[in-house]
């Protein structure tokens, strides 16, 4: 087409930069993204405000790896000037993609806030029509995961797929692969390990945007040893896979990259609030492992404080395995003058059985739960009310110090108080 077409002369040349732009972004190439959508908003009437809008859109996801923070700027103003056009599409669109930047840069009220106003565009009975809702979706699991609601995660990563029929950009689907990994992998499934390698095989920096904790990457590199040696090594400008490279190293034991990743967890800007919590946390690792004590202690300070300020619960929760040394040192020598979280993360897991713990009306309604059965059809087996049976559940999560049901039913099998059938 565009042989035939000349700029300025003929609206169908407006349309194919546009069409140009689209499949850039499918297929994450930022410097593409930027100089079709410069084209196509050159080319487009003023008066298209659809398409333009969706350049501009286009145009602040192009900056997103290299610089999240201005793509989220630029995604507000988006916003601002497109949600009072009265299209929903458009207004949908820039809702859910402000609400994914938002969620991995770990703004999660925010984030929130997006994805809620994308949904309330829609009735219910609409949204499963609606691919762009799958950015939504991605977001909330991102939030839902931080809070250690890991039913939430599974239910919108279901969510996900229904709306998208993988129409979703491939480097969020593999975003959404590992934040779901990362869920199952908190709770002990075995389908952790190969969902996050095959996100990692099929689109390495979007799987990578999901943040995988410190014991998965640890796990990665003890059976892809290889693989992991070509990964710590490899050379990138996107701060997901150089996080991910510092990582490996660490677990590598290539104690020359120290000095790297201390001066990249430095530079991070501290409202790129998860990338910078992370790399800290590895910066912490490298400096203890290279008795740089002191450094280590104030890198670890300055993750935790930060997670404190920002609610980040899974976050730590995810990554104590690997820290609680270091934390117990310093929580050891600090005694009461250690902040609480410092103290948390030094302390091991409890592993108090849950025998006599649970009544036995808890410990029913744990084992329909552990055998698929729904609430309403726990209600009527054990005839209770459907508010009694989500009572005893609460008062079980309590008990056991968990979240989620899948928390839980893992929980009392580890212990051997339910059991598959």
């Amino acid at each position: 087409a565009l042989e035939r077409l000349h700029e300025g002369e003929d609206f169908l040349y407006a349309l194919c930069m546009v069409q140009k732009a689209y499949l850039a972004s499918f297929e994450g190439d930022a410097q593409s993204m930027r100089h079709y959508t410069d084209r196509a908003l050159a080319a487009l009437p003023e008066d298209e405000r659809y398409l333009r809008g969706m350049m501009c859109q286009v145009q602040a996801a192009a900056c997103f790896n290299a610089d999240p923070l201005q793509s989220k700027s630029s995604f507000l103003k988006t916003v601002k000037l497109q949600c009072g056009l009265g299209n929903k599409t458009l207004s949908c669109s820039a809702y859910c993609n402000l609400a994914t930047v938002c969620a991995n840069l770990g703004h999660f009220d925010e984030a929130r806030s997006y994805a809620n106003l994308s949904f309330s565009l829609y009735e219910p009975r609409e949204r499963r029509f609606k691919p762009m809702l799958s950015y939504a979706y991605l977001a909330k699991m991102a939030c839902a995961y931080e809070v250690g609601s890991f039913d939430e995660v599974l239910d919108s990563y279901g969510q996900l797929e229904s709306v998208s029929a993988k129409g979703i950009v491939p480097e969020r689907y593999a975003e959404a692969q590992t934040i779901k990994a990362k869920a199952l992998f908190r709770i002990g499934s075995a389908e952790a390990a190969p969902l996050f390698l095959e996100a990692l095989a099929a689109q390495g920096p979007g799987a990578l945007q999901g943040y995988p904790t410190l014991p998965m990457v640890r796990d990665f590199c003890d059976k892809h040893r290889m693989q992991a040696i070509e990964q710590a090594a490899s050379e990138s400008d996107r701060r997901q896979v150089r996080l991910f490279g510092y990582a490996l190293a660490y677990f590598l034991g290539q104690m020359s990259r120290c000095e790297e990743a201390c001066v990249f967890a430095e530079a991070l800007n501290a409202e790129d609030r998860l990338a910078k919590v992370h790399a800290l946390f590895v910066a912490a690792l490298f400096s203890e492992c290279v008795a740089q004590h002191a450094s280590a202690e104030v890198y670890l300070d300055e993750a935790l404080l930060l997670c404190a300020a920002y609610g980040f619960s899974e976050t730590v929760e995810g990554n104590a395995e690997i820290l609680r040394p270091l934390a117990h040192r310093m929580a050891a020598v600090r005694g009461r003058e250690a902040h609480p979280l410092l103290i948390r993360v030094s302390a091991a897991p409890a592993v108090s059985s849950a025998e006599g713990l649970l009544t036995d009306r808890e410990t029913d309604v744990m084992r329909l739960v552990a055998s698929g059965t729904t609430i309403a059809e726990a209600a009527a087996q054990l005839y209770l009310s459907r508010d009694t049976v989500k009572k005893h559940l609460a008062n079980v999560y309590a008990k056991l110090g968990v979240h989620s049901k899948m928390q839980a039913v893992a929980l009392l099998r580890e212990r051997g108080e339910i059991w598959d059938r």
